[in-house]
């Protein structure tokens, strides 16, 4: 029974930060940075017209990128504060989260596919889990 409380614990202390992360951090991160975003400038250039399928690729790395970093610190306090050690509950609650962050998102999905819809749902899912997965491997301690 103690392995399911202490499992259970961690996946409320994971839901509860990557909703801080995903709520928060996100939706403050890319209203401020949208104004100074370089690949805005990027999208309206005579480069971008030439370009498209570059453009997109360099667009959603870049955004891609930028997402892995911001979580990096949440990882690091699930990991070293909060002492999480179930990949498990990390794994559900970035589905949670991204479910949840997505929701409008998933019946634009079904009516027209799109790469970008597709991308986002993508990210949200795997960024969470990446970022806790690098940094529960960097800061393990060597073996001697």
């Amino acid at each position: 029974m103690k392995i399911t409380k202490s499992w259970f614990k961690e996946l409320l202390i994971t839901l509860i930060c990557w909703f801080i992360y995903a709520y928060f951090l996100l939706a403050l991160f890319w209203a401020g940075y949208s104004s100074i975003n370089p690949v805005l400038d990027l999208l309206v250039s005579e480069f971008a017209s030439e370009n498209g399928l570059l453009t997109k690729i360099i667009m959603y790395t870049h955004d891609a990128l930028l997402n892995f970093l911001l979580v990096l610190p949440f990882a690091a306090f699930i990991l070293k504060v909060c002492k999480v050690t179930s990949l498990l509950s990390v794994l559900l609650s970035a589905a949670v989260v991204s479910l949840v962050m997505n929701t409008g998102n998933v019946g634009l999905l079904l009516d027209s596919p799109s790469f970008a819809l597709c991308w986002g749902i993508f990210v949200m899912l795997v960024v969470s889990p990446l970022a806790y997965i690098a940094l529960r491997r960097w800061l393990a301690p060597e073996p001697t």
